[in-house]
């Protein structure tokens, strides 16, 4: 699904959290096994766990920035899809500027 097609953020959303829930699935799964087999958090599997740290972040990141945003109700988008044959109706989009404040 491209940028800018009904239901984008939805989908972007669900992929961003489903995304953290695994990376930070994975994180504990390796810090309790390495607390299992050591008995210490001093192990060699806390290495890979603090580098899974870093996409958990950047998921998390992404979703919170878009989690407030929501697509526009359905009825109202099938009133305006005449436009998208014309090319120019773009739903589901969050346009902000060079510092990252929301436009508009």
């Amino acid at each position: 699904m491209e940028k800018g097609q009904y239901g984008y953020l939805k989908r972007r959303k669900d992929h961003n959290l489903r995304m953290t829930m695994i990376c930070l699935a994975i994180v504990l799964a390796l810090i309790g096994l390495g607390l299992i087999i050591w008995k210490s958090r001093y192990n060699l599997l806390m290495v890979p766990a603090m580098m899974c740290v870093i996409p958990l972040a950047n998921y998390l990141v992404a979703y919170l920035a878009v989690v407030r945003f929501h697509s526009p109700d359905p009825a109202l988008y099938e009133e305006m899809s005449a436009f998208e044959e014309a090319g120019m109706l773009l739903s589901d989009l969050v346009i902000v500027d060079e510092k990252g404040k929301r436009a508009g």
